[in-house]
């Protein structure tokens, strides 16, 4: 407790002559078609904490092991559906069925929801012009556009991703490309990219490395591998080496032995995420002025943001008034007033039955303990 996190955004690829950070404006991401089954080690590392104040005032905690990467220019509406439909001509519905079960995955945590246009209906019956997403299976690689920048393209036909997938596709590979591929429509970027990650490549074996695996240019390579976001234009945490939006990092491409796999889930990181980019739920019943989302990390509701003048910015912890405490995102409220809260519904109904009085125990997102506080 005590400190905030902060979060990134999404994808495209724009090749130049000259490396420079990546910008914000650069909307579209293209993955590299790396080869199948790359030998990669685990390298279990200490996570290395310390916070860090921010120009104008705000604090982070950077861990070496965490990160996730918004810009938030590029986020949805918090409550919005988003229309997505297959535009290719007969496409293969069970392919479509497994890219749509695991788009889903990212819908479970955060306050959007897919509109999935059916293969055998019209744009007219939805009453729109344009899917905000539109998907082929046709094109080469994966690939696809940042967050709102989905919706430029005028053309209702034109893909704004593309699934390099087919009937040949594990359920593996299938689960671990639309994964990541929606991060990047919802304005996620790739995590080795981050201005604070610190991968310390080895060159030029690095640079070798990704030129015979994805067949790309030096410029192309520099551009999606190495270049780091422009942090003028993105909020940042710290680097999470399990999260959907990483490449895999063979140790013989880093100086210190740092590596990665194939991660084809979604990391608890990239949860806390999409939940906070996406609130779920304000609580003005109980005059917390806490925005909240379904908890990841234990039965309850998480704590997304805290509002101006929220009592949970000064807490007391129970029986012991010798310092104020502050909820941060991540914490977890699992009981309010004695009654165990299970979701935002029986959050709010605890809150609203509080009678002036209001104790909540909390799991915090730091140590994993569970503490008593009262609001005040």
């Amino acid at each position: 407790m005590n400190s905030s996190r902060i979060l990134i955004l999404a994808i495209c690829t724009v090749t130049l002559a000259t490396p420079v950070p990546l910008s914000a404006q650069d909307v579209c991401l293209t993955d590299a078609p790396f080869g199948k089954g790359i030998p990669v080690q685990t390298n279990p590392r200490k996570i290395r904490r310390e916070i860090v104040v921010l120009p104008d005032g705000r604090r982070i905690v950077q861990e070496r092991e965490e990160l996730a990467i918004v810009n938030l220019a590029s986020a949805w509406t918090p409550g919005q559906r988003i229309y997505v439909q297959f535009v290719d001509d007969d496409p293969d519905e069970d392919l479509v069925d497994k890219v749509i079960g695991n788009a889903r995955k990212w819908e479970s945590y955060l306050n959007l929801r897919f509109v999935f246009v059916d293969l055998d209906r019209s744009l007219d019956e939805y009453k729109i012009d344009k899917a905000h997403i539109r998907i082929s299976f046709r094109g080469s690689g994966h690939w696809s556009r940042v967050g709102t920048n989905s919706t430029d393209e005028d053309n209702p036909n034109r893909p704004s991703m593309n699934l390099d997938l087919g009937s040949y596709s594990s359920d593996q590979e299938i689960r671990r490309v639309a994964l990541h591929e929606f991060g990047h429509a919802l304005g996620f970027y790739h995590e080795h990219q981050s201005p604070r990650g610190g991968i310390n490549w080895k060159q030029p074996d690095a640079m070798d490395y990704y030129l015979e695996k994805t067949g790309w240019s030096r410029q192309r390579v520099q551009k999606n591998i190495f270049d780091p976001i422009d942090e003028n234009e993105v909020t940042v945490s710290a680097f999470d080496r399990n999260s959907i939006m990483l490449y895999p990092i063979p140790p013989e491409l880093t100086r210190d032995g740092f590596s990665v796999g194939w991660n084809t889930e979604l990391s608890s990181t990239d949860i806390n995420a999409a939940a906070a980019v996406y609130p779920s739920s304000v609580d003005s019943v109980g005059k917390a002025r806490v925005r909240i989302a379904p908890s990841w990390l234990a039965s309850g509701v998480m704590v997304v943001s805290l509002l101006d003048n929220s009592p949970y910015a000064r807490l007391r912890q129970f029986g012991d008034n010798s310092q104020t405490w502050k909820l941060e995102l991540g914490d977890v409220i699992t009981q309010v007033n004695g009654k165990k809260v299970t979701g935002p519904r029986s959050y709010f109904d605890a809150v609203s039955n509080q009678n002036g009085r209001l104790v909540i125990r909390v799991r915090d997102i730091r140590t994993g303990k569970d503490m008593d506080f009262t609001a005040r």
